[in-house]
């Protein structure tokens, strides 16, 4: 919106960039994200979020830069990393319907199996409306993690 001279207001001309999206006004450049490409976690001990995520989540390691803080990187799926950053010493605040972070597995059975296996405390399977399977488990620092199926076509 702009303001005329007289102190009214205008709108701006608006074009829509793709469908689905929000119209955006025309002195606006169209942009967008490609993909997600890190999630980052804050934890207190890097060794044993490390063991968590490599034995639990089976996550396989990445090379990280020599950063001046302690931490580690791990692969989520083709190309998506988690960043573990060491020394936290705030709470964490996570919830199943509050902060979390979603990883699609392919066999949530062998998944549940394995928890189980590894005496990891989770919330029991639960069923989306949309038919996608759902089990919550929490790291050793108290972030939430969901393991997820597709969607049930």
């Amino acid at each position: 919106m702009e303001e005329e001279a007289g102190g009214s207001i205008t709108s701006v001309p608006l074009r829509t960039p793709l469908v689905g999206r929000l119209p955006l006004p025309e002195n606006v450049p169209i942009m967008k994200t490609t993909q997600l490409n890190h999630v980052a976690i804050h934890v207190a001990d890097v060794e044993r979020s490390c063991d968590f995520y490599r034995n639990i989540l089976q996550l396989g390691p990445l090379p990280r830069p020599d950063f001046d803080f302690p931490g580690a990187w791990f692969l989520l799926g083709a190309d998506q990393e988690l960043h573990i950053i060491g020394d936290r010493t705030a709470d964490v605040v996570g919830d199943h319907r509050g902060n979390h972070y979603a990883l699609m597995v392919d066999d949530i059975d062998a998944w549940e199996n394995h928890l189980i296996a590894q005496n990891v405390k989770y919330r029991p399977r639960a069923t989306r409306p949309d038919g996608a399977f759902q089990i919550f488990l929490t790291d050793p620092d108290g972030h939430v993690i969901e393991l997820c199926t597709a969607v049930v076509d």
